[in-house]
């Protein structure tokens, strides 16, 4: 399944994802035999399949199905070859971190994205938990299935070192083209996202990958971060949007839209804080309630003790001459 020659240069692959900007990933062409990427475009599940739910529980334009062994033969072949040592190796010897963990049935699957999707960017969540530890994440492996795909279309896999600080942000672009795998660090500093994507016939086309990540029970000390789920950066508006421009109906939309998912978003982290407040409440009241208990138990236990104590004194036998 895995093209002879992605083995052969993965020492060349280590250099290019060390020494990549603003964080460490590499781009890796044909990295399939060309048969097993045919059969995983062919075998790619229908958007309905799939969970189209947004964060925020809203129907959107991407639909995900995370049972990709269950698609078909050459995806089952896929899911388990991504938790194989043969694969672990090979992410260990590209990337330079020991000791990576795949997840069975945790990949983050098959993702199909229609016309008028985007995704901001973004740094994912750091932490899973799982069979009772909390993992780090460390790396995502995207693969792509997308033939002919025109970069004009948008839909562009994007590094990012700074969005929210847009004059000070630097990016690359790279197409999401057939049989291409990107492999790309997970950390605090891993901005990445797809600009927004504009198909020619919409009905009939879409951008199509697969994602897996991986995870550690380690990692350096300095890339250590508090427990958190994805921060998003929204995009700025488009760079023509300025003082003496002349507005037309698409800059309206573009303002207006972003005006939009910024509002969501701000919403969503309200509600965000308002469910972190009150479990905190609940744990708080729970404390109090057991600090109340020991204390019922410690006077209940001084009472006994000094109960006892009274009555032995007065029991106590005198002293022999």
């Amino acid at each position: 399944m895995l093209n002879p020659a992605v083995e052969a240069r993965l020492d060349s692959l280590h250099e290019h994802y060390t020494h990549a900007n603003p964080f460490p990933h590499v781009v890796i062409d044909d990295f399939f035999a060309a048969h097993y990427a045919d059969s995983l475009l062919a075998d790619f599940p229908a958007f309905e399949k799939g969970n189209a739910l947004t964060e925020m529980g809203k129907l959107g334009k991407k639909s995900v199905n995370r049972d990709i062994e269950a698609i078909s033969d050459s995806y089952r072949q896929l899911a388990e070859w991504l938790v194989s040592d043969r694969f672990i190796d090979m992410m260990q010897r590209i990337t330079g971190i020991d000791n990576l963990i795949a997840i069975p049935g945790g990949a983050g699957g098959t993702h199909e994205s229609r016309s008028g999707a985007d995704l901001a960017p973004h740094l994912d969540y750091n932490y899973v938990d799982y069979e009772g530890e909390a993992l780090h994440r460390r790396l995502n492996v995207l693969f792509y299935l997308n033939k002919d795909w025109d970069p004009s279309w948008g839909g562009n896999f994007e590094v990012h070192s700074d969005p929210q600080h847009p004059s000070k942000n630097e990016f690359q672009k790279f197409g999401p083209n057939f049989n291409r795998v990107i492999v790309m660090e997970t950390s605090e500093r891993s901005w990445h996202g797809y600009d927004p994507i504009r198909l020619p016939n919409p009905d009939t086309q879409s951008r199509k990958s697969i994602s897996i990540y991986l995870f550690s029970r380690t990692r350096p000390e300095e890339q250590i971060a508090p427990r958190h789920s994805t921060f998003y950066a929204m995009r700025p508006l488009p760079e023509h949007i300025k003082a003496d421009h002349t507005l037309n109906k698409d800059d309206m939309h573009a303002i207006q839209t972003g005006i939009a998912k910024r509002d969501r978003w701000i919403m969503h982290y309200q509600r965000e804080v308002l469910r972190f407040s009150a479990k905190a409440e609940k744990q708080e009241k729970k404390a109090a309630w057991l600090q109340a208990q020991r204390l019922k138990q410690q006077e209940a236990s001084k009472g006994f003790w000094g109960r006892l104590s009274y009555v032995l004194k007065g029991t106590k036998q005198p002293e022999s001459d």
